[in-house]
């Protein structure tokens, strides 16, 4: 008879928690629907880079991440590197399109 009171008390436990969940959902600030939608939106952003850096080469991601994350202008990323400015556009241009299509996918997911 006392597992049939615990599964009750466990049911009514978990009736009570989501009711409070619920009620907390709708009550909530404004701000942190904001906050949770550029929270989630970095999550995506960072997901997808990490899954696009495993596709392809070091080299390009180097590239991308030189020009594209650290800010560099295309002539100084293409020094730093010791490559020509035409491979950072095209390094550019391939993990840019590559990062679009990821990100695309992981937001069908949501």
């Amino acid at each position: 008879m006392r597992a049939k009171a615990d599964h009750n008390d466990a049911t009514t436990t978990d009736s009570l928690l989501h009711e409070a969940s619920a009620e907390a959902t709708s009550q909530m600030d404004p701000a942190f629907d904001r906050l949770w939608d550029v929270e989630w939106e970095e999550h995506i952003r960072q997901s997808a880079l990490a899954r696009v850096k495993r596709q392809v080469s070091a080299r390009q991601f180097q590239l991308f991440d030189l020009q594209v994350l650290q800010g560099l202008p295309v002539r100084a990323a293409a020094k730093a590197a010791g490559t020509t400015m035409a491979a950072v556009y095209m390094a550019k241009s391939r993990v840019a399109r590559l990062l679009r299509r990821e990100i695309a996918r992981l937001r069908s997911v949501r």
